[in-house]
Order: C-alpha cells, then structure tokens, then sequence
C-alpha cells in the first residue's frame, strides 16, 4: 500500500446541518473554542447531557455559549471522530486545529 498524500481529519468544524442528531451519533461530546481568547472547552461530556441528545434536532450553530474566561459569544463549534481526536483538540496549542 502506497503512502496517502494527505493526513485523515482529525476533527472538524460542526457546520449549519449538524444538529444535536448528529452530535449524539458522532459518541463524542462537543468541542467549543473561543474566536476572543481561543479557551477550549468539552460540551455535552456529561453522559446524563450526552443522552439528552437523542432525538434533539436543534441545530448546533443555533446554540449560545459565553466565554468563562473573556467573556466572548463568538465561539466555533468542533466534533471529533474518536476519542484520540477530542484529546488531541484539548491539547493543541491556540490558533486552531491542524488537518
């Protein structure tokens, strides 16, 4: 097998068809980063929120969440693919994901 000249995604940006459906299918919680100071946060990790999800067809980018740490609304929405890529997007420095 030849090496692929691209890298497989590691999580992506939720875009305006996604909805809490589609989250709850995805097995993994919501990443949330701040556009002002780019805090990171996990949403919807705790497994009584998560199975809320079910059935929920509201849109994700119809969500409001407010910055703890500057208080900005201005925020961009990630879902991962496994477990590793919701790690790897609570350690990657600020300035946004690599693909």
């Amino acid at each position: 097998m030849s090496d692929l000249p691209y890298r497989r995604a590691t999580f992506r940006q939720a875009d305006r068809t996604d909805n809490k459906v589609s989250l709850y299918n995805s097995g993994q919680p919501l990443g949330v980063e701040c556009v002002g100071c780019g805090r990171r946060a996990l949403t919807f990790a705790d497994p009584k929120a998560f199975a809320r999800l079910q059935g929920d067809m509201t849109r994700l980018q119809a969500l409001k969440f407010k910055c703890t740490k500057c208080g900005s609304r201005e925020v961009q929405l990630w879902m991962f693919y496994s477990d590793e890529h919701r790690e790897k997007f609570m350690e990657r420095p600020v300035g946004g994901p690599e693909f």
